[in-house]
């Protein structure tokens, strides 16, 4: 609402509604942002949009991934491509702040942002030879020994607590069970206040060597 006052009196206020309208997707055949058609939701368009980059050589490259078919004939700098054309692995959504504890805190942004890696490659509702999604990024030595370090403590963390004995009363129903790959010469005695493990020897053959 904008307040405007004339000269003398009364003051008078003039109410003005300002629609912002969304700029739609500069790629030829994509409805982002566009008027829904008749029976369609009326967000089913809606979608966020980014300008092309002000760095010349970053703004070629989107130039080289964007089919030519797909370009308007003329190339100025009010236009804009939509969240569809991109790999959702580059539209940044949320902000994360690592803390000093290892964890990290995050907040989603005002508006989705784009990586500075990223470049339009998804073209839905053209043929797939046109649409070329980029490989995924290689991690770097550090990050992926710290994710196989972490790997390896959670299979260590999950085996140790799969094999807890609770109690003796846990030890003892259990303990049939566990010993299944015990060498057939012992024996387990089960009783409600102890569990033996024997181990049967023939007395003969140890001494003679006989069977």
């Amino acid at each position: 609402m904008f307040k405007i006052e004339l000269s003398g009196s009364p003051i008078h206020t003039l109410s003005v509604i300002c629609i912002l309208v969304p700029r739609k997707c500069s790629v030829i055949g994509c409805r982002g942002n566009y008027e829904p058609r008749k029976g369609e939701s009326a967000d089913v368009n809606k979608v966020s949009v980014f300008r092309f980059p002000k760095d010349d050589q970053k703004k070629n490259e989107w130039l080289r991934k964007i089919p030519q078919d797909l370009l308007p004939g003329d190339i100025t700098d009010d236009m804009v491509v939509c969240e569809k054309h991109f790999e959702q692995r580059f539209i940044i959504r949320d902000y994360v702040y690592p803390q000093p504890d290892g964890s990290a805190f995050t907040c989603p942004c005002d508006s989705p942002a784009l990586d500075t890696e990223a470049v339009p490659t998804l073209f839905p509702n053209t043929p797939k030879y046109l649409s070329s999604p980029l490989p995924p990024k290689r991690k770097a030595p550090e990050e992926r020994r710290a994710e196989v370090a972490a790997r390896d403590e959670k299979r260590l963390r999950d085996w140790m607590d799969s094999d807890t004995i609770n109690g003796f009363d846990d030890f003892a129903a259990n303990v049939s069970d566990k010993s299944s790959s015990m060498r057939t010469e012992w024996m387990i005695v089960n009783k409600s206040d102890l569990v033996l493990f024997v181990l049967l020897v023939n007395i003969t053959s140890s001494l003679y060597g006989g069977p």
